[in-house]
């Protein structure tokens, strides 16, 4: 059963046009991986969660909070990635 991370990140990809790989490799994770948070078969990490929460944010022209420390690295190279595919 899909969990709230599974269900934003998939509608994410689809209003994006992304394939599951296309969208893992912007997040820095293997598509495994992404497909077992997006279908609740696990429970992702909350760099993960950071991760898709800057990418939203992104799009939508929101500010990005301050990262905590194990979450900073993630969220900065998925902005920039964000930004790229513009």
């Amino acid at each position: 059963m899909p969990t709230d991370f599974g269900r934003k990140a998939r509608a994410y990809r689809l209003r994006h046009d992304m394939l599951l790989y296309d969208m893992a490799q912007i997040m820095r994770l293997g598509t495994a991986q992404l497909s077992g948070y997006e279908c609740g078969r696990e429970d992702p990490p909350a760099d993960v969660v950071a991760s898709l929460d800057t990418l939203i944010r992104v799009e939508n022209n929101l500010p990005v909070p301050e990262p905590a420390e194990a979450e900073r690295d993630a969220i900065n190279a998925i902005a920039e990635a964000w930004r790229m595919l513009k």
